[in-house]
């Protein structure tokens, strides 16, 4: 995985993985966020949007990893177009405040995945 330049990302640069990698595209950042409602926004591309393999799997997390907020697997056929930005999202409520929170992308080394951002917003409201 690298750093990359890419002029259809969000800064002109984005995170990649090639292919054949198995593994954490992007991990962090570790921050504290007071209990609410957040929505997790990943703007992601795919080199293949053929498949309706699992590519990649995004979620949130606390503590280490040690227990999933929320998650979401995406296979090729997710992404409308092949290398264009799509945005996934997830949403979840934190009854208290949370520390150590992460959003990960994880690839499976089926497709080429790249990563512009990831946004996190504070949402009125709560289930």
């Amino acid at each position: 995985m690298t750093n990359t330049a890419d002029s259809s990302a969000s800064a002109g640069q984005a995170r990649q993985a090639v292919a054949s990698f198995q593994g954490c595209l992007a991990y962090g950042p570790y921050t504290p966020l007071p209990d609410g409602r957040y929505r997790i926004d990943f703007a992601l591309k795919v080199e293949d949007n053929t498949s309706s393999d699992t590519v990649a799997v995004i979620d949130s997390c606390v503590y280490g990893g040690q227990q999933v907020l929320q998650s979401r697997t995406l296979s090729g056929v997710d992404f409308a177009c092949p290398d264009h930005y799509a945005v996934f999202s997830l949403t979840f409520d934190a009854e208290d405040d949370l520390d150590l929170v992460e959003f990960r992308v994880l690839v499976l080394g089926k497709t080429k995945v790249t990563l512009d951002y990831v946004d996190v917003t504070r949402i009125a409201g709560k289930n």
